[in-house]
């Protein structure tokens, strides 16, 4: 497809942190306008009613991420895969990780969801290089 690289790779992209392996999806545009909805507010200024600003939750954009992006996980909810088990269950795993192993699972998030196409192929050819 002529421009692929201006749209959303559907398949699930694999990372490792801490040997571990996840599988983060990257979100399409609308789906990252939807979340940012549940995550940030309009705030008029006191002062200057036509000002306003963007107040965003740190907690509510974290939860939204791993709710939207993580498809798979190394962990087993009540003896199901984790990309089996349901969305509730699953972010439910994902909130009680230390934060360590959160940190470094947003980060990745992020990283695959700011990605634009120059990026996408840039990354690609580094990780086959790594192999």
């Amino acid at each position: 497809m002529e421009y692929e690289n201006d749209f959303v790779n559907t398949e699930a992209q694999e990372v490792e942190i801490d040997g571990k392996k996840f599988k983060i999806r990257e979100l399409a545009g609308l789906e990252a306008d939807e979340a940012a909805n549940n995550y940030t507010s309009l705030i008029k200024d006191e002062e200057d009613p036509d000002k306003l600003s963007i107040e965003m939750d740190l907690a509510k954009r974290n939860h939204e991420m791993l709710k939207l992006c993580v498809v798979d996980a190394p962990y087993k909810i009540n003896g199901k895969e984790f990309k089996n088990a349901k969305p509730e269950s699953r972010i439910e795993i994902l909130q009680k990780l230390r934060p360590g192993i959160r940190g470094k699972l947003l980060k990745e998030i992020f990283r695959i969801n700011a990605m634009d196409g120059d990026t996408k192929k840039n990354s690609k050819a580094q990780s086959s290089e790594k192999k």
